[in-house]
């Protein structure tokens, strides 16, 4: 059995600008200059020359930015998962990316933000750990299966009303004709089963 990392020691709540071991930065793309993702899942702000509206301009400090980090509680499993987010401001406007996603993006594989229907996931089960080597990809049915078998979730069909149940199922059932080669009908069920 695996010892379970404490999670104050993930790289999400670690903002030292000391880089850790293995870590690697990559510029974000339309921030260049401005701000890095780490393979670890850290946003680092570069230092720069910022100038308020109507004050003197002054140069800000690296740092690493904090993380948005939500919980969201699960009833059926009573647990709480987390959903990591790095917020940050860019030429006056506001930006708010997953960061698992951002991650992936950046040192596992491309994906296309407005296009795909694929999701990234965490192997280990674990939302807070989003480093590069712990993120997989999933189309949306492989996701279900994955939430199923980590029982973040349940078919609707099992806490139906067993009558309710039955009544729908035959509801949806048709008769089919088992046929030969000729077109001569050889048997008749009541459903595909």
């Amino acid at each position: 059995m695996t010892k379970r990392i404490d999670q104050r020691d993930l790289p999400c709540y670690n903002k030292s600008l000391t880089h850790l071991k293995g870590e690697m930065w990559e510029e974000i793309s339309g921030c260049e200059g401005y701000y890095l993702v780490s393979n670890f899942g850290r946003v680092k702000a570069l230092p720069r020359y910022v100038e308020p509206r109507g004050k003197s301009g002054h140069w800000t400090k690296e740092r690493i930015v904090t993380l948005s980090i939500r919980l969201h509680y699960n009833q059926l499993v009573k647990k709480s998962y987390y959903e990591v987010r790095a917020v940050f401001n860019f030429q006056k406007r506001r930006f708010s990316l997953g960061l698992s996603r951002f991650v992936y993006q950046y040192f596992v594989g491309p994906l296309d933000f407005q296009k795909d229907a694929m999701m990234v996931c965490h192997k280990d089960d674990d939302d807070l750990n989003n480093q590069a080597n712990n993120l997989i990809l999933l189309n949306c049915g492989d996701k279900q299966r994955l939430s199923f078998s980590r029982e973040r979730q349940t078919s609707h069909l099992k806490v139906m009303d067993p009558a309710i149940r039955i009544r729908m199922l035959k509801a949806k059932t048709r008769p089919v004709i088992q046929c030969d080669s000729q077109g001569r009908k050889i048997r008749e069920f009541k459903s595909v089963n």
